[in-house]
């Protein structure tokens, strides 16, 4: 397809021209479709106001510049001579070395002084035909309010993107014009349905040469199709559901209904896990200990005595061989991640050097109102900690110089809590009803 794109260059890349610039001249730009092609030119009518010769001159180029004679790079012969007939002899410029799908132009002159009326003839021709069109694809179903692409296979005599016309019934639309794929060997649109319902989406392909027939796909807006358990869903962790945000705060499971006006209604299932806490009770007795463990939303555990030796067991008993220094590093494994505590034991001998019979905790139980002493200890505390049974920390208290503190708890619910003095070496846990 020739198309007529501009006039009066002042660059004339002739390569056979001689003592003749193009001062009357025309151009056509036109696409590939085949590595080789014949245009025939048949001029009539001429006339010339400067010489008593008659004609066109012209030369087909591929321009990647068009201020730069360089620019232009001739891929046809070049034809320029003069006819003492009006009606000069037809001619043919013979195209070789195309590559399908880029951009070529025509140029043609007057010969000297020479305006024309002309034919071109292009051989072979375009035939005369309905080519197929091939794989437009894409979801049959998608959310609703979801951008959703559609593609169908670009046709190789229909190389523009411009010429693919796309269109949608139903309760979709379309967002913006068709565009090439980044493999370059597809044309795209993007949709949009608003709201649950069905689509068509048909698209076709015509130019000035060639037509393609009309494909059609139907397509549905809908909710999930049928229920889905989320199991992996992290506490505060912001999550994305038929472009709906949630961010929970609370663990636990949660129903999700989604209901459409054609019967695809559905629910989706969140369990939402909180992040694992590590804690645990030493209970020594002698060298021996029995770690109980209080640790939260935890589904694996990994215990470190210090002494070389691990159990994986949620609350083991172990002994020592002899006194020392121990770290003991309990880590917990659960669905949204793993954490550790640690915890000194220090034993003086192999009789019961539990330090936490040290501490009292008086009256207890308690309605609310309650001292922890820890005057028998010869270490001071650097922060008190009051956990509630499910391992949760509620009240904390740094502590100073003194040996005692009293706490005021009177609007906190009741049940069984724990109370836990830490300093840099020693842990103390202690426990104390609420009533």
């Amino acid at each position: 397809t020739l198309s007529n794109t501009t006039t009066a260059s002042t660059i004339c890349p002739f390569t056979c021209a001689i003592g003749f610039s193009c001062d009357n001249n025309i151009w056509f730009s036109f696409v590939a479709t085949s590595n080789t092609a014949t245009i025939t030119v048949n001029p009539f009518n001429c006339t010339d106001s400067v010489s008593d010769f008659f004609g066109i001159q012209g030369q087909v180029f591929q321009i990647s510049d068009c201020s730069n004679p360089q620019g232009f790079v001739p891929v046809s012969n070049c034809f320029s001579g003069g006819s003492e007939s009006s009606d000069p002899a037809a001619f043919d410029l013979h195209i070789v070395g195309m590559v399908p799908n880029e951009i070529y132009t025509v140029l043609l002159d007057g010969f000297a002084g020479s305006v024309c009326e002309f034919e071109l003839e292009v051989t072979p021709s375009p035939p005369n035909e309905i080519l197929e069109l091939q794989n437009l694809s894409g979801p049959l179903e998608f959310c609703k309010e979801s951008t959703v692409t559609y593609c169908v296979d670009l046709n190789p005599s229909i190389p523009m993107v411009e010429d693919y016309t796309f269109s949608i019934s139903g309760v979709g639309s379309i967002l913006d014009e068709p565009y090439l794929s980044e493999n370059q060997n597809q044309i795209c649109i993007d949709i949009i349905s608003p709201i649950f319902g069905n689509s068509t989406i048909q698209v076709f392909g015509n130019n000035d040469c060639y037509a393609t027939e009309t494909l059609s796909l139907a397509v549905t807006a809908t909710a999930l199709s049928t229920s889905t358990e989320f199991d992996t869903l992290c506490l505060n962790q912001n999550a994305t559901f038929l472009l709906e945000n949630y961010l929970i705060d609370s663990a636990g499971s949660y129903e999700i209904n989604f209901e459409s006006y054609f019967g695809c209604d559905s629910t989706l299932i969140l369990e939402v896990y909180d992040y694992p806490s590590g804690l645990y009770h030493p209970l020594i007795a002698g060298l021996e200990v029995e770690f109980v463990n209080m640790s939260q939303y935890g589904e694996t555990y990994l215990w470190d005595f210090g002494d070389g030796n691990f159990s994986t067991l949620e609350n083991p008993i172990h002994t020592y061989d002899d006194i020392g220094l121990y770290d003991i590093t309990l880590s917990v494994t659960g669905r949204c991640g793993t954490t550790s505590y640690i915890n000194t034991i220090l034993f003086t001998s192999t009789d019961n050097i539990d330090i936490s019979e040290q501490v009292t905790i008086f009256p207890n139980p308690s309605n609310g109102e309650f001292t922890v002493d820890w005057s028998g200890l010869n270490i001071n505390p650097d922060v008190i900690k009051i956990y509630n049974s499910a391992g949760i920390e509620t009240t904390q208290h740094f502590v100073k110089e003194n040996k005692s503190v009293g706490f005021n708890l009177l609007d906190t619910p009741t049940g069984l809590y724990y109370i836990e003095l830490k300093s840099k070496k020693h842990t103390i846990i202690k426990k104390i009803i609420l009533e």
